[in-house]
């Protein structure tokens, strides 16, 4: 009996040592802190947005600022935001993000890297301004009722706005929890994602002298070619339904390898062969018995449309007078 005993026992305290011990295992995984809330997932819902790197923008502009004398540009050189930058604790070498109703209403986001510096900042402003201070969300926020804007900064981020809307969207920053970013910021990440990986893929086709974007919409991907290859044609439409586009971007492949087939031997600055035209309009009836909203078919409407358009039987003359150029952009 009192091996039993003494059995039961072992038993026991074998048992309570695995429990102490897959509790000492999943202590960190239970009782870890919550992670902290990125600056993506502070971001409102609106009409409007985007990011900006102000650093980079100042050193592609300080040129174009000099040669036209705008007022105040030694203010606007790369040096300087970056110095002022550091003396107020700002960090702009990180990119802010913005975003607007369109009309009355914005708001901009930066990363602070020492928020006690920004109150020699706000000190700076109020030589210049009125700067009240007002309570929301038991937080301070500042106010210079001359310009209509607000100014909140934490240890992570500095929130300047201007609007009707300022308890909801300062409610969403202070509130708002990791991984929780709206739906229109979510997209726009995923945009980014893709157009990384689609520049990386431009970098095979350096000598290519004509691109043609499907895609269409804002023209963002006809811009990012152009950025790249400026010396390259790029032509785009604005069919605006991308997500059919990627749906269906095999079924474009095949339709645009058939043109090139069709168009191989033709030359660009003769017209169009009998041949090549007969089965242009195979095309076009084949598009005549597709449902007029199907993607397929705004693929070829659009190439079709294209083609005919140009100006086969008309040779133009291309003016290359640099200065003149120059004086119809200015």
């Amino acid at each position: 009996m009192r091996s039993e005993e003494i059995g039961n026992k072992v038993v026991l305290i074998a048992m309570l040592c695995i429990a102490l011990g897959l509790f000492l295992y999943f202590k960190p995984q239970i009782f870890a802190p919550e992670p902290e809330a990125r600056l993506m997932d502070r971001l409102p819902e609106a009409e409007i947005i985007g990011r900006f790197k102000l650093l980079d923008i100042a050193r592609e502009t300080n040129g174009l600022l000099f040669k036209q004398k705008v007022a105040f540009r030694e203010y606007l050189t790369y040096d300087f935001l970056l110095t002022q930058a550091k003396n107020f604790g700002l960090d702009l070498q990180k990119p802010g993000y913005f975003f607007s109703d369109g009309k009355a209403e914005w708001g901009s986001f930066v990363s602070v890297t020492d928020s006690s510096k920004i109150g020699s900042g706000i000190q700076r402003l109020e030589q210049f301004f009125s700067v009240r201070d007002t309570l929301l969300f038991d937080q301070h926020v500042k106010k210079i009722p001359q310009l209509g804007v607000y100014f909140y900064y934490s240890d992570k981020y500095l929130f300047v706005y201007n609007g009707k809307h300022l308890k909801r969207r300062l409610g969403k920053a202070l509130f708002a929890k990791n991984g929780e970013a709206e739906s229109s910021w979510k997209k726009f990440n995923e945009i980014r994602r893709f157009l990384n990986e689609f520049k990386i893929s431009l970098n095979g086709f350096k000598h290519a002298p004509l691109f043609v974007d499907l895609f269409g919409g804002s023209g963002l991907l006809a811009h990012t070619v152009k950025q790249m290859y400026p010396d390259a044609d790029v032509i785009y439409n604005d069919f605006d339904s991308y997500h059919l586009r990627l749906a269906n971007i095999e079924r474009t492949n095949a339709l645009l390898a058939e043109f090139r087939v069709i168009l191989k031997d033709e030359l660009p600055d003769k017209v169009v062969s009998k041949e090549a035209k007969e089965r242009c309009n195979k095309q076009l009836k084949t598009l005549k018995q597709m449902s007029p909203m199907s993607a397929e078919a705004t693929v070829v409407r659009n190439y079709v449309d294209w083609m005919v358009s140009l100006p086969w039987k008309k040779p133009t003359k291309v003016k290359r007078d640099l200065p003149q150029a120059e004086k119809i952009l200015e």
